[in-house]
Order: C-alpha cells, then sequence, then structure tokens
C-alpha cells in the first residue's frame, strides 16, 4: 500500500501481502478517524488466509491484524493480534492441508455510529473439494463484524457453510434501520440470495431471492433465515435509513417506496 499527498508526493508505503505467495490487494479502501482498513486476496490459493488490517492513516503503521480463518502458530505476524476466537477445531483439516481461504476481494462496510467495521470473509480453500476440510470452516462464506478501532470480532454473521461452489461474500453488505427501528445487516451473495441478519444479535432473519432457482445441490447449507421466493417482500420500505460509507445493495426498496419489509 502506498499513500501520496499532492502531485503523487509519496507519505508512506506499507506492506500487508505476500506477492511471491499470489497475495494482492485488489480492494477500495476505507479510511475513517485516523485509519485506513484494507485486507489480502488470495484466498484460492494453498496457505494464503485472508488478513484484515487498519493503518495509521498519518505513518502507515499496522495498528492492528484480524484474521478471518483461523490464524496458527506458522502464520507470520505483519502487526499487534487482535483479540479472535479460535475456531480451528470446526475445520478438522487433514495433515498437509493448511487452513486457507476467508480473503476479501471485495470492498468492506463501516458503519460510523458504532464503529463497526463488516468484512466480506471470501470462500474456503481448496474451492471444490470439501472433503480435505470437513468442518464447517469459519469465518469464510461470512460477513464478519470487527471493531474498527482494535480490530476484535464483534459477531459473525454465516451466508454459507462450507462453501464448495464459490459462493462466498462477493459484494460490500448494507447496514440499515427499518421502519420499525431494527437495525439489519444485508448482504446479496452469490448463491443467488439477499441474505437478512439482525445486526446487533447475528440471528438470520430473511433470505430473499433475487433470481429464479429451481433447486438448491446437494449439500448446499445456506443461512438458517426464512425463504422468501423473488417478488416476494421488498428488506426495506419507505423509512428505511442508511448510516454506512457504502450504498445499498441492488433489490433494496427506494425511498418512498410502499412496500413493507419483513424485518421489522
Amino acid at each position: 500500500m502506498l499513500a501520496a499527498k499532492g502531485s503523487w508526493r509519496r507519505l508512506w508505503e506499507q506492506t500487508i501481502a505476500d506477492a511471491a505467495m499470489g497475495e494482492t490487494v485488489p480492494t477500495a479502501l476505507i479510511a475513517w478517524e485516523g485509519l485506513v482498513f484494507a485486507g489480502n486476496a488470495g484466498g484460492d490459493i494453498k496457505g494464503v488466509k485472508g488478513r484484515m488490517y487498519a493503518l495509521d492513516a498519518a505513518t502507515g503503521r499496522i495498528v492492528w491484524e484480524q484474521y478471518m480463518v483461523p490464524r496458527e502458530p506458522s502464520d507470520r505476524a505483519r502487526g499487534p493480534a487482535a483479540p479472535a476466537p479460535s475456531p480451528a477445531p470446526r475445520w478438522s483439516n487433514p495433515p498437509g492441508v493448511p487452513i486457507s481461504g476467508g480473503a476479501s476481494w471485495t470492498s468492506y462496510t463501516l458503519e460510523p455510529d458504532t464503529g463497526t467495521l463488516y468484512v466480506p470473509g471470501g470462500n474456503p480453500a481448496p474451492d471444490f473439494t470439501p472433503h480435505l476440510r470437513p468442518g464447517a470452516n469459519p469465518y469464510a462464506g461470512s460477513v464478519v463484524a470487527l471493531d474498527a478501532r482494535t480490530g476484535a470480532v464483534k459477531r459473525t454473521y454465516t451466508l454459507v457453510a462450507r462453501d464448495f461452489h464459490d459462493w462466498d461474500v462477493s459484494a460490500a453488505p448494507a447496514v440499515l434501520t427499518t421502519r420499525g427501528g431494527r437495525r439489519i445487516m444485508a448482504a446479496a451473495i452469490k448463491d443467488g440470495y439477499l441474505h437478512g441478519f439482525d445486526a446487533a444479535t447475528g440471528d438470520a432473519i430473511r433470505r430473499i431471492a433475487t433470481t429464479p432457482l429451481d433447486r438448491a445441490p446437494a449439500g448446499y447449507v445456506g443461512s438458517t433465515a426464512k425463504t422468501l421466493p423473488i417478488g416476494g417482500k421488498a428488506l426495506c420500505g419507505q423509512a428505511c435509513r442508511s448510516q454506512i460509507l457504502q450504498p445499498p445493495p441492488m433489490g433494496v426498496a427506494a425511498p418512498g417506496s410502499e412496500r413493507s419489509s419483513p424485518f421489522e
């Protein structure tokens, strides 16, 4: 990462990805209250783990580092480790198969009022061979809510457990407030659904088809939310208020819509 000012005068440079392993930093960054947030991509490659970073906007110093999948003793530390749960037993990889994946190749969402950073989690790896990672593979295929100041995991929203179709979280989620005052986290992903969760508790509420779906493939495990067919109720109604640094996803009812929300 490079920071420049004026006529591209370099202010600082910081490395958060290993190009030799195939890692990149392709996402649009978010800057907030003196911090810059960025993560690495490349989670399809054996041994590459998704990570998120907060950098000091003035100096480029890494303030915290958070692994999106379980961190192992042999993993490199590029900055202070943020507090994290340890879900490694829920991967159950055999010897010689390192935990891999969970990289964030799309941008993020920041909720200023709560200081929460919502990070879309990429697919687990190896991508299409789930027998090599027989557990639930947290937190790949999830949106992970982090404390933006400390990097600590606040909560997780599982959208695709043990993904084996590359149906990971492929866009920045939206955080919305319904007419009834309920805060929801919504994400449209590659499984053909718009998923809605209670932002405060992490409970799955609804998932709404965004395209005609004939049938789910054998073994697919999505969120536990009630499913509504395409053309069902809108996600958010007239009084929906957004206080995030990302636009709402396609399919959210526009202001002035008369449709009610199933999340209220």
